[in-house]
């Protein structure tokens, strides 16, 4: 039985993909079954208390922040302290799948970042540099880099007291990103062969940094690796400001491990573009996988009617359909995008005699607002029907995007946007509008259909959430599950998915100066003509009655089963890391 190690800044704090990777792969039954320990490790984020530090669901065994030693751990754990001068929290947390049931207590291991011995954390960073040629002095004053690099030296250096990594065993250190490669780094210098290690790459760093941070976006870079690749061309060549970005060369340098795990098939490229020696990198893809659970008829009907009485008692009617999109508020989400293609749906609608409502679930702010707040709201202006600028509605940011979805509500005749700028989606989030039975889940069975139109998103498990339940999932070409969809369907037509693709240009465009020259003028043409011809499709294939939504939920259920958590860990993680013994 192999151990894990998992170095993540979600070690006990869901921030984004990484949190629901790890939430998948411990509520596996095949991890279980392969995997006889697996430990996360990552910073102490503040003071929390015992009860919280390691989640609501965690169990401290040891602290040496609050004096908790249950066990024994102290004898093991505190000379490693001393040596570094750093403080250590271990324990254990729990991960249940709501859906299924099913449980899993990794060990948690939290270091004080804040707190280290200068000398080892000097050494390291020499041999950093003399290994791998990291000039950590660039990124000293960068908080950034160096929690991630301290992280790397104490926590290696506990592994042995939690007896891992010893003579004869197998152990798996997966670096989640860049934040876990340092602690990969510690154990490929050290020599220690009784590891393997792992760049778990969830995305580039770089290419997200090219892909957001010109106009063209990935109407421009995709074409533009692809014929750079071809000619020998790379990233530090077209894109000369990557030498200062530290977590450029961070992860050029993984091609010194034993592996890496890309979660999307365009990572392979996107990690090549990096430098010529990443070819030569052990790359294989290891999907992310997407929570299934069988739904019946009634469960469909049920959640359908739950948050149609919703939306009925903020708009007035019940519309045909329910379209649905849950992101993050950043670029890459890309939610111009929803909006131009939701102009052309809705002509299709008013050609069909149909009506929907579009759910926007996104939020620049760090957590829900309470409920005394959603009620202000509420009463004040029906939000969120209706938002105002600043204030406990909308941010800056929010309220750009605002403005054009006020436009489409004014103009657009049979869609209406409901901008729901909180977390969650249950009653005490919602207001009274919603019924007390609201859950999150309805939303996610009830949706017709999921859009996701990123400019970058090596994976996007939350745009494929309504597939099991019969909803279509309308995702751009460099979403990564676009690829496991069409790989999961095999030779067949993945009917509830249609992919669109911004980055397939005219013939005439040819050359690496041809891509170069693509700017927001070129984009908004591409981007006009894939939305109109993905929103023809999706309209062709939106379900009439409810008969022919259960005809989706079937095969939509079907496509799902094959794209599973366990179906991942049988079938790419473990011969991934079966090939490194």
């Amino acid at each position: 039985m192999k151990t894990l190690v998992h170095v993540t800044h979600e070690a006990v704090v869901k921030v984004g993909g990484i949190g629901a990777v790890l939430h998948g792969l411990f509520t596996s039954r095949s991890y279980a079954r392969e995997f006889g320990r697996s430990l996360l490790i990552g910073p102490l984020w503040g003071h929390e208390s015992p009860e919280t530090v390691l989640s609501s669901t965690g169990t401290v065994l040891y602290s040496s922040i609050h004096g908790i030693d249950v066990g024994g751990y102290g004898a093991q754990l505190r000379p490693v302290e001393e040596h570094l001068g750093t403080r250590f929290v271990y324990g254990r947390r729990r991960f249940t799948d709501p859906l299924t049931g099913v449980s899993l207590d990794p060990e948690v291991l939290l270091v004080d970042v804040r707190r280290l011995r200068p000398e080892p954390l000097a050494t390291f960073k020499y041999n950093l540099f003399r290994r791998f040629g990291m000039d950590s002095y660039r990124w000293d004053a960068s908080w950034e880099y160096e929690q991630y690099v301290r992280l790397g030296v104490a926590g290696y250096a506990a592994l042995p007291a939690l007896e891992i990594g010893r003579p004869g065993d197998q152990t798996c250190i997966l670096a989640h990103e860049f934040m876990g490669l340092p602690l990969a780094y510690a154990a490929i210098m050290e020599r220690n062969p009784g590891f393997r290690t792992f760049l778990y790459a969830h995305e580039v760093p770089t290419l997200r940094r090219i892909v957001e941070g010109n106009s063209g976006h990935d109407t421009l870079v995709y074409p533009l690796l692809k014929i750079a690749l071809e000619e020998g061309k790379y990233a530090d060549e077209l894109f000369p400001q990557q030498v200062n970005f530290f977590k450029h060369p961070l992860t050029r340098a993984a091609v010194n491990c034993d592996g890496i795990l890309c979660v999307g098939e365009q990572l392979v490229d996107e990690l090549n573009f990096l430098g010529p020696e990443m070819a030569r990198a052990r790359k294989h893809v290891v999907f992310n996988g997407l929570p299934f659970l069988p739904c019946d008829a009634a469960q469909k009907k049920r959640s359908r009617e739950l948050v149609l009485t919703y939306v009925e008692n903020l708009i007035g009617y019940r519309p045909d359909y329910i379209f649905t999109h849950v992101g993050r508020f950043v670029l890459s989400k890309a939610y111009w995008r929803d909006l131009k293609a939701l102009w052309h749906i809705d002509k299709g609608l008013q050609q069909r005699g149909k009506s929907a409502v579009f759910i926007l679930l996104s939020t620049e702010r760090g957590g829900p607002q309470p409920w005394e707040t959603v009620r202000h709201l509420e009463q004040s202006h029906s939000w969120p029907v209706a938002h105002r600028e600043g204030g406990a509605d909308l941010t800056p940011g929010e309220a750009g995007l605002y403005q054009h979805i006020q436009k489409l509500n004014m103009c657009a005749r049979n869609t209406r946007v409901l901008f729901i700028n909180q977390f969650g989606f249950e009653r005490e989030v919602l207001g009274e509008a919603a019924p007390k039975e609201l859950t999150w889940m309805d939303m996610r069975i009830a949706s017709d259909l999921e859009l996701g139109l990123s400019i970058y998103e090596p994976f996007g498990i939350a745009q494929m959430e309504p597939l099991s339940f019969g909803g279509i999932c309308l995702v751009s070409s460099v979403c990564g599950s676009a690829g496991f969809a069409l790989k999961a369907a095999g030779d067949g037509n993945p009917e509830t998915v249609v992919i669109a693709d911004f980055t397939a240009l005219p013939k005439k465009v040819r050359t690496l100066e041809d891509v170069r020259s693509i700017g927001i003028t070129e984009r908004d043409e591409v981007e006009e003509r894939v939305c109109r011809e993905a929103a023809a499709e999706v309209v062709k294939r939106l379900p009439e009655d409810d008969q022919e939504r259960m005809a989706l939920l079937k095969k939509g259920s079907a496509l799902a089963a094959r794209m599973s958590w366990d179906v991942v860990v049988d079938d790419y993680l473990v011969p991934a890391l079966r090939s490194a013994e």
